[in-house]
Formats: C-alpha cells, structure tokens, sequence
C-alpha cells in the first residue's frame, strides 16, 4: 500500500482475476481439506465477513473497505446481504488509482475514493470497516494508528473484521517476504525491512485491546500456497528476477520446513491466514 508504490506497479492483475484451478496458482488457498481461490470463494466470504455483519441486526448498513482494490469482496459481500433483506452502502477507500479504476468499471454500485487510509479524517461514519490483506504493509507504528483511524470511523457499536498473512516462524517469514519485495520492486532490502512488519494472531490482539476495542475474536482462516511460479503471474517480472525468486526459495527450503514444502518438484512458501473481528464500544 502506502510504502510499496514501486512494488505495487509491478501488478499483472488483481487478486480476484488469478486463476486459482492449478496447483501453483497465487490465489490458491487450503481452507478443509479443498483448494478455492481465497479471494473470490463466496462460502468462504460468508463464513468469514457476511454472517458477522447479518448479526448486527441492521437493516441499512455503510461498509467501508480499506484497500479494498477493485472491490470483488465488497461486490459479493452486498450480494449475500442483499439476498438477506439487508441494504448495504459499500465505499471502496484506495490509494491506488488503476484499482479504483478497475472497480468503477466491474462494479459501479460500489462509491470509490482515492485516499491513503492513514489520512482518513471521517468520524462516526461506518457500521463495518473491512481491512483483507492490508495490516501487513504498514510499519508497527503505523499499524497502530490506523488503529485509530479506524476505531474513528466506526460508529458506536461498529464492526471491524480484518484479515492478514503470517508465518508459522515470524522472523524467517519476515525475511523471506522482505526479499522477495525487493527482488520485484527493486528497492533495498535494509529500506524495506523498517515497512514490512508482519505479526502472529496474538500480537494482532494485543493491538486490537491497546487501541480501545472489545469484544475481540480471532479465528484461523485458510492456508495459502505460494509456488515461485505464483509470483511470476501476479507481477511483471524479469527472467533475472524469476531466477532470484527460484533460488530465494530453494535457500530458504533448504533453511527451514516450517514454511516451505516441496510437491511434485514444486517448492510452495505456506502463508497463513488469520481474521480478527472486533466492536468499538
């Protein structure tokens, strides 16, 4: 998001556009003992978003997605809410422009707004705020005041559900996660490593309950399995850097197999997924 502009424009497609059927796909998510595309997969999105939001018992509801991209979860989201009898005002808040485009175009029921998240000055705005995948881009100080930012823009009794990555070992996750940017960004890895912090569910928790939030309830979601093919697809990369990737993995496979497994000559990165749900009182 806001610390990665030059990674970012590396992007080949959004989330919701991989394709999820092959093995390596990026998309691809464990989740029961089947493989769905983690971004897309409507039961998966009920279970994890749609069913909370239906238990605030609200009849007219604004959601706000920070860094909701080209807005798949949000469209499907007010679909199944829809369906229920419930009116949703969906706000799409992103700091990347060729998103906003895309979701404009796919879904213009949803309101789009150009804003980095951490500049968000709304009060008392947002039955839900979603945050899928963004917590993970921010530096610690960071995260903690979009905390805040957040916790404002919620009205009393407001719903926040978020979802990020993490690895059963942090540190090496950390590691591994911070190169790979810098191979496909091009930035220094030493600059990279003050952004990037990544954090294991009960350091999320702790956060939630330091920024004033109650009613906090944490659940393990699905297992991501990055392939070095994955990134390939999902960003405009080089034959240098498809190599630097291929042998990033295998150092670190070698290393460890706490986070890496190798399948059918294929070396997969397991990123796991965790969800936090929380009320402003």
């Amino acid at each position: 998001m806001n610390n990665f502009k030059s990674y970012e424009r590396k992007l080949r497609a959004s989330y919701s556009e991989l394709d999820a059927k092959t093995e390596d796909g990026w998309a691809i998510l464990e989740y029961k003992g089947k493989k769905i595309n983690g971004y897309t997969d409507k039961d998966y999105i009920y279970h994890f978003f749609t069913k909370h939001i239906v238990d605030l018992q609200k009849k007219d509801l604004d959601i706000v997605d920070l860094g909701g991209g080209d807005g798949v979860l949000l469209d499907i989201i007010g679909k199944q809410l829809d369906a229920k009898g419930i009116k949703a005002t969906l706000l799409n808040i992103d700091n990347n422009s060729n998103s906003l485009l895309l979701c404009n175009k796919k879904f213009p029921h949803i309101k789009t707004k150009l804003q980095n998240v951490l500049s968000i000055t709304n009060r008392n705005q947002a039955d839900v705020v979603i945050s899928r995948f963004s917590f993970q881009y921010f530096s610690k100080a960071n995260q903690i005041k979009l905390m805040r930012v957040i916790h404002n823009t919620l009205k009393s009794g407001g719903l926040l559900i978020a979802e990020w990555p993490y690895g059963n070992d942090e540190k090496i996750f950390h590691e591994v996660m911070t190169n790979i940017k810098s191979i496909i960004s091009g930035e220094e890895v030493s600059d990279l490593k003050k952004s990037i912090y990544n954090f294991l569910p009960n350091h999320f928790k702790d956060l939630l309950k330091k920024s004033g939030y109650v009613g906090i309830k944490k659940e393990l979601g699905g297992v991501f399995m990055h392939s070095t093919k994955s990134w390939k697809d999902r960003f405009n990369i080089n034959e240098n850097q498809s190599r630097e990737i291929d042998l990033l993995y295998l150092k670190y496979f070698l290393k460890t197999k706490k986070l890496f497994f190798r399948q059918k000559n294929i070396i997969y990165l397991k990123s796991h997924v965790c969800f936090a749900r929380a009320f402003k009182k």
